[in-house]
């Protein structure tokens, strides 16, 4: 891409994070690539690249490009490739492309025009409507569909990034994981900046958001959970920081990426530490090697230490294939001490460790390598965050 033109990106992207701080981790995590094949500006919503069509960009006004790449951010945040791609497998031969698309827009609109007080480019055929004003566009799109004769022009800037919806099929990896996490924080935002706000003030598509996202009515499941903080520590092990899961830095007019979306992981070789006091069942042991054994095919690794320990370790095997993980068998039973696995993953050059325990242990002051610790029990004392202690997941 153009100096020009990354200069000029990173001026839109101040403005819109200045006037929606919560769209900060989505347009900081995003990667920019200059397309003259998009006529305008489009979003992958698995990915998180943003092509910029830098013709287009260059009739606009500022004021025009800054609302449009909020726009583009709030097509990502709100998942919409996913809520189109659900409506026409529900619809069938009843799906009307163009009405769907129309109504994203008109809610997206309407959208970016509460959360920043500006006005829609007067150019746009998609000016908020004040009667759809608090509805999703899910609702939108059902209003649009009682006239039969309503028939709207293609959308430029799909949030697929290219023109299409493609075949619906999740992408995996550090970018996707990246992606949603970024999703996630921004909807976590939104909703700490509005709270207090009654729902019925809310515009539909901020309303529905929240409603899809965050899950109020249920915690968050463990497995993904899990998941996510492998993923951050396999990106950033060694300064971890939570922001590092979604944000970027610019430095010296180059990208500083933390994580680069198209760097390999550097985390290879890391430490499982199993707990085989007897408080884990059967099924819980299954189920949490299940999720390391997922991520670890997702993230690649060389090497995978296994501590089995109670109060010292009695077992430590080493493993070069995911395949090898879900054949782990637990070793025995009795009390339970930390401090041996810790120091026996510092000792193998981990990069990290995943310490499975029930937690009626001693925690520790410090951790010799970034760890993470999965309890199997609810009502125990959590360990306290210390030097390399990244987070705390609990098996429900």
């Amino acid at each position: 891409m153009q100096y020009d033109l990354m200069e000029q990106i990173k001026k839109w992207r101040r403005g819109v994070c200045k006037a929606i701080p919560a769209f900060d981790a989505i347009l900081y995590a995003a990667t920019y690539e200059e397309d003259k094949s998009i006529q305008t500006l489009g979003i992958n919503n698995e990915t998180l690249k943003i092509k910029v069509n830098p013709e287009f960009v260059a009739k606009q006004t500022e004021a025009d490009i800054t609302f449009i790449l909020a726009h583009e951010a709030a097509h990502f945040l709100c998942d919409h490739l996913r809520r189109r791609q659900a409506m026409a497998r529900q619809e069938g031969d009843d799906y009307r492309h163009d009405l769907a698309t129309g109504a994203q827009e008109y809610a997206v609109n309407t959208l970016v025009e509460s959360l920043s007080g500006w006005n829609t480019p007067k150019g746009t055929e998609y000016q908020p409507v004040e009667k759809w004003k608090m509805l999703a566009w899910e609702e939108i799109y059902k209003e649009m569909k009682k006239d039969p004769a309503n028939k709207l022009p293609p959308v430029l800037c799909l949030c697929g990034g290219d023109g299409k919806d493609g075949d619906g099929k999740p992408q995996t990896g550090v970018a996707q994981m990246i992606a949603e996490q970024a999703r996630e924080a921004t909807t976590k935002t939104l909703q700490q900046g509005i709270s207090g706000q009654p729902p019925g003030d809310q515009v539909g598509e901020l309303r529905q958001l929240l409603l899809d996202r965050l899950g109020l009515l249920k915690p968050p499941d463990w497995r993904r959970q899990l998941a996510r903080y492998l993923t951050a520590l396999d990106t950033n092990c060694k300064h971890f920081d939570p922001r590092s899961i979604y944000r970027r830095a610019m430095c010296d007019g180059r990208y500083m990426v933390l994580p680069n979306l198209a760097s390999e992981p550097i985390a290879r070789r890391f430490a499982l530490s199993l707990d085989n006091s007897g408080s884990v069942c059967d099924e819980m042991f299954t189920q949490i090697l299940g999720t390391v054994h997922s991520a670890t095919q997702q993230l690649g690794f060389k090497e995978l230490y296994v501590y089995h320990f109670t109060c010292a370790i009695i077992k430590r095997l080493r493993l070069t294939t995911a395949s090898q993980i879900k054949k782990i068998a637990r070793e025995g039973s009795g009390g339970t001490d930390i401090h041996e696995v810790d120091m026996q993953a510092k000792k193998d050059a981990c990069m990290f460790n995943i310490i499975v325990t029930d937690g009626y242990v001693e925690w520790l002051t410090s951790y010799a390598v970034p760890t993470l610790v999965v309890l199997t029990v609810e009502d125990v004392q959590p360990p306290p965050k210390v030097h390399n202690l990244v987070g705390t997941v609990y098996v429900s």
